[in-house]
């Protein structure tokens, strides 16, 4: 799915950063509910369906015009935003999950989160 290096870039780290209301934080730790240095699958999920929401300003369950975030091809070039759904958000989400677990132990660490 295309959406999916976009989601990957959205949850470890350049949103994260972006949303926190009180200054920088770590995006990694934010998305490491239980503390133990890595981020399990559900923690990523739970992070991602949070951003969603943030994200969704009129609660409509699909993210368009503004409430979209910025999309670059390969070269970064901008490109124009499609309408992204709810379930394309978490399909992309475990999709992006998958492609950094490296390992595929169901667990992300700082290294394949490229969070150091």
């Amino acid at each position: 799915m295309r959406a999916s290096w976009i989601i990957c870039l959205l949850a470890l780290g350049i949103a994260g950063t972006a949303m926190a209301q009180d200054g920088p934080r770590d995006p990694f730790g934010v998305m490491d509910q239980s503390g133990d240095n890595k981020v399990s699958r559900e923690e990523f999920l739970n992070r991602m369906a949070s951003m969603f929401h943030d994200l969704d300003k009129d609660n409509d369950r699909v993210l368009r015009g503004g409430e979209n975030f910025p999309v670059y091809d390969s070269k970064g070039a901008p490109m124009a935003p499609r309408d992204v759904t709810v379930d394309e958000f978490v399909q992309a989400s475990g999709q992006a999950f998958n492609m950094a677990d490296q390992n595929a132990d169901g667990f992300l660490t700082r290294d394949e989160a490229g969070a150091n």
